[in-house]
């Protein structure tokens, strides 16, 4: 019979899970880690280059193109057989090397993004990797809400404030200066610092660690630092943040 949980009480649910108030103990987590496996989707298994290169030959145009190449040689044309082939060997190496481009670019995306979850562990707020969360767990949300009315990045400041449904009649919405974060190339400190008017030295150098805003909301910015100087956001966030009914 299948769990409703959402029926049942918060002693009924933890007996369930064999979990309890304070959480899971540090080595209920590890053993039941080891039991069901990481909290991620099983990826497959990656092709190895030479899969890629002879998948770009399964396109029905470039078949067609074989089977002319082939035409062409058994007719004596030799030097169109060259070219076509050439030509097919060439677009089969350009594809190989924009699918393994695009690999990597997903993977770097994937470890830019790092999901965490805040849980309760031997009854301590403990931020973990998405992926090591188990069967049992205590996870703590957030609200949007926080995020959106209270915004302390810079750069969410600047995305909030390009958006034309938050804009004022008459006053020209701000412009993002600059290019994203080139995923090919190792960024050194705050990836959004180039993009950052407010950007301190120290953005450019090191990473800024998760400072506390609230028990469900952290932002990783220097400015939240108690050494930085004192920004004031933007108009926009200013009435953002009065209509959310927060203090900045």
């Amino acid at each position: 019979m299948e769990s409703r949980y959402y029926s049942q009480t918060p002693e009924q649910v933890l007996a369930a899970v064999e979990s309890r108030e304070e959480g899971l103990t540090s080595q209920q987590a590890q053993e039941r880690l080891e039991r069901f496996g990481p909290n991620a989707l099983r990826e497959e298994k990656k092709k190895p280059v030479w899969q890629v290169f002879l998948e770009q030959f399964k396109d029905l145009l470039v078949v067609i193109l074989i089977a002319a190449a082939v035409i062409s040689m058994l007719s004596g044309n030799v030097e169109s057989t060259i070219v076509i082939f050439a030509v097919l060997v060439l677009n089969a190496i350009l594809g190989t090397v924009q699918y393994e481009k695009a690999e990597k670019s997903l993977e770097s995306l994937k470890a830019m993004s790092a999901p965490s979850a805040k849980v309760l562990r031997d009854g301590i707020r403990t931020v973990i990797p998405s992926a090591q969360v188990v069967p049992g767990d205590i996870v703590e949300l957030g609200m949007a809400e926080e995020i959106f009315y209270d915004p302390r990045h810079p750069y969410t400041w600047a995305l909030l404030s390009s958006l034309p449904q938050l804009g004022v009649k008459g006053e020209e919405l701000f412009s993002i200066q600059g290019t994203p974060p080139n995923l090919f190339t190792p960024v050194h400190g705050d990836a959004f610092a180039p993009r950052n008017p407010q950007a301190l030295k120290i953005d450019f150098v090191e990473r800024p660690p998760y400072f506390e805003v609230s028990p469900t909301h952290k932002a990783r910015t220097w400015l939240l630092d108690p050494r930085a100087p004192k920004v004031e956001p933007p108009k926009i966030i200013q009435k953002l943040n009065s209509e959310g009914g927060a203090s900045v």
